[in-house]
């Protein structure tokens, strides 16, 4: 998705004029709310189970009144691994909504060769009320 918002943003820059742009911010946004849909539950999922195995091994390892054992440094180990790939998940995505909440900025700062666009300025109204990304 960050591929095609790039792709985008670069079609902007070299377009000549408003035409084909505003069919594919419509084809980018489909396809940023179907892939939002499709990635919502797994996320979900993945979340819940990673803070479900911090929380067990917190308590296995508070809990333990003896030296940590291998297992439990390999427990510690597998979360540690859980943790840092959400957050590498939640980083990625939010880098996406950072780049789509940033193109009706971009597109306005594009000159198509008019002193005041009217059409330029729908368009870009269009794009800041909308919710892909």
């Amino acid at each position: 998705c960050s591929l095609a918002v790039d792709n985008y943003a670069v079609e902007v820059v070299s377009s000549p004029g408003l035409q084909g742009l505003v069919s594919s911010y419509n084809v980018l946004n489909a396809v940023l709310r179907k892939a939002g849909f499709l990635l919502e539950l797994p996320l979900m999922v993945t979340t819940q189970a990673s803070l479900a195995m911090l929380g067990i091994t917190a308590a296995l390892t508070i809990n333990s009144s003896q030296k940590l054992t291998p297992f439990d440094g390999v427990l510690l180990g597998w979360v540690a691994f859980w943790v840092v790939f959400i957050l590498l998940l939640f980083n990625f995505a939010a880098s996406v909504n950072i780049k789509v909440t940033r193109l009706p900025a971009l597109l306005a700062a594009v000159n198509f060769g008019l002193e005041i666009d009217h059409n330029k300025s729908y368009v870009v109204a269009n794009m800041s009320t909308g919710d892909a990304g």
